[in-house]
């Protein structure tokens, strides 16, 4: 009983991460196929900084704001 409400949360988690990586995965491919997989990693990593420092700054607005 106490495993169905993290097997949920699994398989919620798992119909967001798993469409998402399979487009990052055919993207890879086929950047790889055409000789630039440099540019897709260079994309994919400004993506992430773009995130971070997103995230960082409605974090510490919010957390700063409700404390």
């Amino acid at each position: 009983m106490r495993r169905l409400p993290a097997l949920l949360l699994l398989g919620a988690a798992l119909l967001f991460v798993v469409p998402s990586s399979v487009r990052y995965y055919t993207d890879w491919l086929w950047f790889r196929e055409l000789g630039y997989e440099g540019l897709f990693v260079r994309t994919l990593n400004a993506q992430l900084a773009v995130f971070t420092a997103t995230f960082t700054a409605v974090f510490l607005y919010l957390f700063f704001n409700l404390r």
